[in-house]
């Protein structure tokens, strides 16, 4: 009994010292971790002032002044908090939430509020398409029977601008079956206009990518 009693006691003590080692050890772990996170966070952050920075030296470069890319860039950075706000009030409404609807795409907001020909020059300083490149003309559908072609870019929608695939999807969504519309063309540097009925063109193409320039958060 007395030597069970001793071996109890020791192994009490190697534990109160085992506990003791794995405490400081997750003190230091714990330290070691917030530091380097701390460092991750500071470079994070001169990592986006330095971004912004090279976006606004672009935008100088496209024509537009250093104030009015400043401003642009702070215009942007509030579209994406106004897309972030109505996709909160549509979830929490419980209506239906459609996260490629125009009123979340932060773009679409940012386009609206500068107008078309600065969002053009815009999209220009980002290395983005301001038009949409036809990649393939489906079979039998009407962009085929009028002539479209492989390489031809899509500007206009029945007058209105299109810088992407998505713009061109709601538009087409906007006609009422029946009526023609025209689409504006550039082929080989010539512009041409070429009526359609209204509906799908019937075409894969790209544009703009809009939605991989989104930053989304909460």
């Amino acid at each position: 009994e007395d030597t069970l009693a001793m071996l109890f006691e020791e192994l009490d003590t190697l534990d109160a010292g085992n506990q003791r080692a794995a405490a400081e050890q997750d003190a230091r772990q714990a330290r070691q971790p917030a530091t380097e996170q701390q460092a991750r966070n500071r470079d994070r952050s001169n990592w986006m002032q330095q971004y912004n920075q090279n976006r606004v030296a672009r935008m100088v470069e496209g024509g537009f002044t250093e104030e009015e890319a400043r401003h642009l860039i702070e215009t942007e950075s509030a579209a994406r908090y106004e897309a972030m706000r109505v996709a909160w009030e549509t979830e929490r409404s419980g209506e239906p939430f459609d996260p490629f609807a125009s009123w979340t795409d932060p773009q679409r907001i940012l386009r609206d509020s500068i107008g078309d020909d600065a969002y053009q020059r815009y999209l220009e300083t980002q290395g983005q398409p301001t038009s949409i490149e036809v990649t393939q003309v489906l079979s039998n559908s009407p962009g085929a029977n009028v002539g479209l072609e492989p390489g031809d870019r899509i500007a206009r929608y029945n007058g209105e601008r299109v810088f992407s695939i998505t713009d061109l999807r709601m538009l087409t969504m906007q006609g009422n079956p029946g009526e023609d519309v025209v689409v504006e063309v550039e082929r080989d540097g010539v512009l041409m206009q070429l009526t359609l009925p209204a509906g799908p063109i019937g075409i894969t193409g790209t544009g703009a990518r809009t939605r991989s320039m989104n930053w989304w958060g909460g």
